[in-house]
């Protein structure tokens, strides 16, 4: 796809070599373009799928989406009694996919062994005259890669938010997504148009595929669906565990309400089924349309939203903790 081409060239002209952190049995590597996690470990065994920086396409390995996750739909929203127009980068789908703040340098404000701190203001495109500034923290420790983003809204407008990460997860390199078991604490998720993958209503995971509140093998299943994550959770979680009992999690705060699955079906490519992205948003495809969750943030005010990703060791496959 064209779109894909010049993400591709963009990235090929301007790759900038990571910093690499580590803790105990944790390694990982960070890029200040886009402040993205380019890899992650555990005792050498990948946890999650490393950035290709040269490969055919752009999967987003490992970047951190804002000021909106996912879609929007024509690349066009109206908010504050304005409509603005976004650049479309999904040209094949007709949309303006995964945010602004890829296209941005970092500065590094602070770096040890195991962790580092990131900021960058942005002054905003015609599409979204919002300025922003964002820190962003990478923090290994013995519970795995915590990751902290804060966003201040330092225009005189209340602007809209989203935010989200993008990494695949590995369960166990040895073996594939079909053969894996996945722990999703949701109940409902959001329907989508097959050929531009927006939505078109809410359903619930009792009555489709898609239920796996108590842990499953994913098989052959397709998915590229936003999960509504159950309310007053004890534990906010996602869980992927390969048949050798290792696998990895996904941990999230309150301010992430919704869970973007994708079984990482690309169309032949031997790294399809290799991974599975798991994308714990703010808000859901389309936000800036159906004002679904969506983040507003006041003139002065801050918005903050974190994660974490664990190794995990010898777990009962067929356990079924919920």
């Amino acid at each position: 796809m064209e779109s894909d081409f010049l993400l591709q060239v963009a990235d090929l002209m301007g790759y900038i070599e990571p910093h690499h952190l580590k803790y105990g049995l944790y390694e990982a590597r960070v890029n200040v373009q886009g402040a993205r996690l380019e890899s992650l470990t555990f005792d050498g065994r990948e946890i999650i799928e490393s950035a290709v920086i040269d490969g055919p396409f752009d999967a987003y390995w490992g970047d951190l989406l804002a000021p909106w996750p996912n879609r929007i739909a024509d690349g066009s929203y109206a908010f504050g009694g304005k409509t603005y127009q976004l650049e479309l980068n999904e040209l094949s789908r007709g949309n303006s996919l995964h945010g602004l703040v890829k296209r941005l340098e970092w500065s590094v404000e602070s770096k040890n062994e195991s962790s580092m701190t990131l900021t960058v203001s942005d002054p905003g495109v015609d599409g979204y005259p919002f300025a922003l500034d964002y820190r962003i923290s990478y923090s290994l420790a013995a519970d795995g890669m915590s990751i902290l983003l804060e966003t201040k809204n330092i225009s005189g407008k209340t602007a809209p938010f989203g935010a989200s990460i993008h990494p695949y997860l590995i369960a166990d390199p040895r073996s594939t997504v079909n053969e894996w078991q996945l722990e999703l604490p949701a109940e409902q998720y959001m329907n989508v148009d097959p050929k531009r993958l927006l939505p078109i209503g809410m359903d619930s995971v009792r009555t489709s595929a898609f239920d796996f509140r108590r842990i499953r093998t994913i098989s052959d299943l397709f998915i590229d669906h936003a999960f509504r994550v159950k309310e007053d959770l004890d534990e906010r979680v996602v869980r992927v565990v390969a048949p050798s009992g290792v696998g990895v999690a996904m941990h999230f705060d309150e301010e992430s309400k919704w869970v973007q699955i994708h079984t990482a079906d690309r169309d032949g490519d031997p790294s399809g089924r290799k991974s599975l992205a798991v994308e714990p948003m703010s808000c859901p495809p389309d936000a800036f349309n159906n004002g679904m969750d969506l983040v507003l943030i006041k003139p002065g005010e801050k918005y903050s939203i974190g994660w974490r990703i664990e190794a995990l060791s010898s777990v009962k496959v067929g356990h079924q903790p919920l």
